[in-house]
């Protein structure tokens, strides 16, 4: 059975809760702090779903919104952990990453070491050699997540997912949809869609609905 986690723009406490219970059952729930315009009450993001939750705070070299320093972010995916959330995910070129994620594990998050490339989509031998440097770090999961210029660029992706199962690879942007919706399929532990239209937080991300509808006429199990 494929596995859909939601990313929710956490803007404030507030509207990431209604979002939250807006959603129809997920598989899991991914909270992009980096979104945050407060600070945000963990407690209270964690009370409102059982979904397993993945804490984000992106960079912006990764594509994400994080406006503070790399000491901060750190503090925050911690703190997470310690609330309860499941996952934190992490990039592969965080400050001292072997004790980031140690810290994270001792805490009782799974955590998921990521890279993203903002204008290609690398080959899949790199793909494989950013897998073994994070698992060297002790990743649970490894997610490796380029830009497609073409439609072959959905193929090292899905490469990846097919010699290593249980991790997370697909492209952003129109031409990168294919694998997106593919990747649970050749071994992916999951596919990322979004709440709702107007609501990605990367390029061509599809929302829940559409995931799910592209699924049903696939006549794939979500």
């Amino acid at each position: 059975m494929v596995k859909i986690c939601v990313s929710v723009q956490a803007t404030t406490t507030a509207a990431a809760v209604e979002a939250i219970h807006g959603l129809d059952k997920p598989d899991l729930v991914e909270l992009r702090l980096d979104y945050a315009s407060e600070r945000l009450n963990l407690e209270k993001l964690r009370e409102a779903t059982d979904a397993p939750l993945i804490a984000t705070a992106r960079t912006p070299s990764h594509g994400g919104r994080w406006a503070g320093d790399e000491e901060e972010r750190q503090r925050l995916l911690i703190s997470a952990a310690k609330t309860g959330f499941d996952y934190a995910d992490v990039e592969a070129d965080s400050d001292a990453l072997d004790e980031l994620v140690g810290r994270l594990h001792y805490n009782h998050a799974s955590v998921i070491v990521s890279r993203h490339y903002l204008d290609r989509t690398p080959p899949l031998d790199e793909i494989l050699s950013i897998h073994v440097e994070a698992k060297r770090a002790h990743a649970d999961i490894v997610k490796v997540v380029g830009t497609a210029q073409s439609p072959a660029d959905n193929l090292p992706c899905l490469g990846y997912l097919a010699e290593e199962p249980g991790n997370v690879s697909f492209a952003m942007g129109v031409h990168g949809v294919p694998s997106r919706v593919l990747s649970p399929l050749m071994g992916g532990a999951f596919a990322y869609a979004s709440a709702g239209e107007g609501a990605a937080v990367a390029p061509g991300q599809p929302t829940l609905r559409s995931l799910r509808e592209a699924y049903r006429l696939m006549g794939v199990s979500v």
